[in-house]
C-alpha cells in the first residue's frame, strides 16, 4: 500500500477518535426554565432547596395565613388568606399588587328618598308645617346632608339645617338661622368641614374645625 495513503487513514482514524472522544466527556446541556412569576413557587419548595420564601414569610408578617393550591396543571401556589376574607395571591401581595384591605364601597346616593325622609326629621324636631315651607336639600354625601328650609309666602325668611344619616334614619343636628353649637357635632366627628367649617363653644366663641 502507498504510504502516503497509509498516512491519511491513520490521519483520519486519529479525528474520528478524537471526535468521538469530545462528544463523550462533553456534558450535556440543561435548560433551566426561570418562573418569573414566582421565583419560589411555594412554601414546600423552599423548605426543600433551605431558602426560606420571602412572599411566604411576609404573608405571615402582614398577618396573612398561606394558604397552598393546586391549579389545573398540578402546579402549586400560594394564596395569602386574611380574617376580612380577603385573599391574595402570595407573590403579588409580596410586590405590592395586591391589597389586604377590603375595597370602599361608596354608597347609593338617592336624594330624593333622602329629601322625604330629612322633611319627617324636620317635622319632628321642629314642627314645620310642609304645606308652608320648601325644604331643599343642597348637598348629600349619603353620611351626612346640608340643605334648606325656605316659606312658601314671599318676603318671609328661612333657615338651614344639617342632618346625620344614623341607625334609625336621618337626624337633624342644626337647623334655623342661628349658631351651630361644637357640642351638637361631637357625636359627629367626621361631619364635613365644608359644610360646617365653623361652630362656637359655651362661651359663644368661634372655634374653627
Amino acid at each position: 500500500m502507498n504510504k502516503k495513503v497509509i498516512i491519511t487513514l491513520l490521519l483520519l482514524i486519529s479525528l474520528i477518535l478524537v471526535l468521538v472522544l469530545v462528544k463523550t466527556i462533553t456534558p450535556k446541556n440543561t435548560v433551566i426554565e426561570e418562573n418569573k412569576e414566582n421565583p419560589v413557587t411555594n412554601t414546600q419548595t423552599a423548605n426543600q432547596t433551605g431558602i426560606a420564601n420571602p412572599a411566604s414569610v411576609y404573608c405571615e408578617q402582614q398577618g396573612g395565613t398561606l394558604s397552598i393550591r393546586k391549579d389545573m396543571t398540578g402546579g402549586e401556589y400560594g394564596i395569602c388568606v386574611f380574617t376580612n376574607g380577603v385573599e391574595c395571591d402570595e407573590w403579588k401581595f409580596y410586590r405590592g399588587e395586591c391589597s389586604k384591605e377590603l375595597p370602599l364601597v361608596t354608597p347609593t346616593i338617592n336624594i330624593q328618598a333622602d329629601t322625604e325622609l330629612i322633611k319627617l326629621a324636620l317635622v319632628q324636631k321642629d314642627g314645620i308645617n310642609l304645606n308652608q315651607e320648601n325644604v331643599t336639600v343642597k348637598k348629600d354625601t349619603g353620611k351626612y346632608a346640608e340643605g334648606s328650609i325656605t316659606p312658601k309666602e314671599p318676603g318671609v325668611g328661612g333657615g338651614y339645617f344639617f342632618a346625620a344619616k344614623t341607625d334609625t334614619g336621618w337626624k337633624i343636628i342644626a337647623s334655623g338661622n342661628g349658631a351651630i353649637l361644637c357640642e351638637w357635632l361631637e357625636p359627629y366627628p367626621d361631619f364635613p368641614t365644608d359644610m360646617i367649617p365653623e361652630c362656637v363653644d359655651s362661651n359663644w366663641n368661634p372655634i374653627q374645625r
